[in-house]
């Protein structure tokens, strides 16, 4: 996730939102030295930063995404997401890969969006117990409805994983130790 993390705030630097990062959009390759790395795939639907000298990559007005992945402003605004969506969607990840789960179900596709939109998710310890608080409440700040409520960058999230890190050698190669928080905070939300 940590890869993750460090690919989309590239991407997000460039000025682009994923909006769909799932697992079947994350591929694990591996490189000449044996190491893996993860690799961030399909940036087809990915949403370029307005500018008012580029045209958009995708239909403002058209929802596009993985229902299970997508955020609730991706759902209902997707003109107006921004690099918190993918936020959202590591919340997602993450919570399924903690919980072999995913947070929001359905028997159909508007049933898994009404959920998204409306239902807060399972806490994670009541799945795995054996879980860190800690790590619960990462997980369930990026699964905020409100953006403002999430971390406000990948780079934000990856700070606060980074004490979960493996310390196997490929952790060491990535640049998690120039991560800084950004400066712009907005309050913490209640995990009460």
């Amino acid at each position: 996730v940590l890869e993750v993390c460090e690919g989309l705030a590239e991407a997000h630097e460039a000025g682009l939102v994923h909006r769909d990062i799932k697992p079947g959009n994350l591929f694990l390759a591996r490189r000449p030295d044996g190491q893996s790395s993860v690799k961030i795939l399909d940036f087809g639907i990915a949403k370029q930063r307005a500018r008012s000298d580029s045209p958009a990559l995708t239909n403002p007005g058209k929802s596009l995404g993985s229902p299970y992945y997508m955020s609730p402003e991706q759902m209902l605004t997707p003109a107006s997401v921004d690099e918190r969506a993918d936020v959202w969607s590591l919340g997602v990840l993450l919570f399924e890969l903690l919980t072999q789960r995913i947070p929001f179900d359905g028997e159909s596709v508007p049933q898994v969006c009404a959920n998204v939109l409306a239902a807060e998710p399972p806490l994670p310890r009541t799945l795995r117990p054996e879980l860190s608080p800690a790590l619960e409440a990462i997980v369930l700040r990026c699964l905020e409805k409100q953006p403002q409520q999430r971390f406000r960058t990948v780079t934000d999230l990856a700070c606060a994983l980074k004490p979960f890190a493996s310390t196997t050698p490929r952790s060491d190669t990535l640049a998690l130790d120039d991560l800084e928080p950004s400066t712009e905070r907005t309050p913490p939300p209640s995990f009460a």
